[in-house]
Parts: C-alpha cells; sequence; structure tokens
C-alpha cells in the first residue's frame, strides 16, 4: 500500500523558511546584546578599580553595581563588591556576593580566599577553613601567602597559637617581603612569650616598609616591649 505524498505548497515552504530565518535572526540579536552587556559590566568594573585606588571607596561601589546589573554572572564583579563590603565590616553583605563569585566560578581562588576571611570575621570557622583550604590547593596562585596569613588569623581566633605561628612562618617563607606576614608573626610571637623572635620581626616590618602603619605598629609593639623588659 502506498502513501499518497503530496508536494509541499510554495507558499508554505516560503512560510517555513521565513519562520527559521526571523528565529536565526532573533537568536543573533539576543546574543549580541548579551555580549553588549558583558562589555559594559566590564568597563563599569574597570572604573571601579580605579575609584577604589583613589579611595573613592563609595563610587567604586556603586560602579560594580552597575557592572552587577549589566551582568549578574560577572563573578569577578561579584568578588569585587564582596571585597569592598569586607573593607567596611559589612561581613553578611560581603559574603553573599563571594558566595555568588564561587558558585560562578569554583575556581576563583581569590574569592575562596575572601570568603575565608569573612566567615572568620563571622566566627564560622569550619567554613573559614573550607575556603582557605579550597584556595590554598591552586599551586598556581602567585600569592599563596594571603591565604597562609588568612589561616594563621584563622587559628589565632582560636587560640591555637603553635598552629598559627605555623602559618605565618609558611607566609613569610613564600614571601619574605610580607610586610603583613612578618608583623603577624611577630604578634604571635609575642603572645608566646617568645619576645626576641617578636622583637625580631617587628625590626623586620619596619626595614622592609618604614613609612607605612605597618611599621608605626612595630615601632609601637618594640618600645612596649622594651618597657616590660625593663630596658
Amino acid at each position: 500500500m502506498k502513501l499518497n505524498s503530496r508536494p509541499v505548497p510554495v507558499w508554505a515552504a516560503r512560510m517555513v523558511a521565513a519562520l527559521i530565518l526571523a528565529a536565526w535572526m532573533s537568536g543573533c540579536a539576543s546574543s549580541g546584546d548579551r555580549h553588549a552587556a558583558q562589555g559594559e559590566s566590564e568597563r563599569y568594573l574597570r572604573l571601579g578599580y580605579v575609584q577604589l585606588e583613589r579611595g573613592q571607596t563609595q563610587e567604586a561601589l556603586a560602579s560594580a553595581n552597575m557592572a552587577l546589573q549589566r551582568d549578574r554572572k560577572n563573578a569577578d564583579a561579584q568578588n569585587f563588591v564582596g571585597l569592598i563590603y569586607m573593607t567596611q565590616s559589612d561581613y553578611p553583605k560581603a559574603a553573599e556576593h563571594l558566595r555568588e563569585a564561587v558558585r560562578l566560578n569554583p575556581f576563583f581562588t581569590d574569592a575562596h580566599n575572601n570568603l575565608g576571611a569573612v566567615y572568620r570575621e563571622l566566627k564560622q570557622y569550619d567554613k573559614s577553613l573550607a575556603e582557605l583550604q579550597t584556595a590554598l590547593k591552586d599551586k598556581t596562585y602567585q600569592t599563596p601567602e594571603k591565604i597562609q596569613l588568612n589561616l594563621g588569623n584563622l587559628y589565632v581566633d582560636q587560640g591555637v597559637m603553635s598552629e598559627a605561628i605555623r602559618w605565618y612562618e609558611l607566609a613569610v617563607s613564600a614571601n619574605p617581603a610580607y610586610v603583613r606576614g612578618h608583623f603577624a608573626l611577630g604578634a604571635a610571637y609575642q603572645k608566646m612569650g617568645k619576645g626576641d623572635l617578636a622583637a625580631q620581626q617587628f625590626r623586620k616590618v619596619i626595614e622592609l616598609a618604614p613609612d607605612t602603619p605597618e611599621a608605626a605598629r612595630a615601632k609601637q609593639e618594640l618600645e612596649s616591649g622594651a618597657r616590660r623588659s625593663g630596658s
């Protein structure tokens, strides 16, 4: 038994072709709109970086939020907004944006490190440790001393000074010019009653960065240490 096959009318074929073409053009337009929005997002983000370097924190935050309005999936912008909230000590808001950054990009080491630091401030120590350990797994990360410093800080908060010192020592070993690492190590030695080792670290801070707030604090620690020893 043969089925009757009728030729498709010309008008119907043309209608189908027109629909296909319209759908393709719509897809191209949508793709173009997405690329344009992503480009605008990046431009606002770059502006935010410049503003933050200039100390214009509120302007930087406004620019970063504009970047997110253009592209909510911009993980760099989510991380940047989180960083700004960190500087303002608004840790719940910082955590919200940093969690989104690592959700969008699970391999975003900076965001994992920043989120670990925020969780420490929120006293969510298990979450902090998990984020910092994730960050430390990235062997290509160029500044591991920042992660190691945050791990040291985490253990200081929990009163585990021997472990804190171990991480601070790793930090300054990874980067011998890391001023924040030397100061933290000096403060940890001081808490452990190791005055001579603490003084060595504070002097190192002054040597490396004499005109910084860390150096001013190091001088104060050295002077208070001298008074305590009676010299």
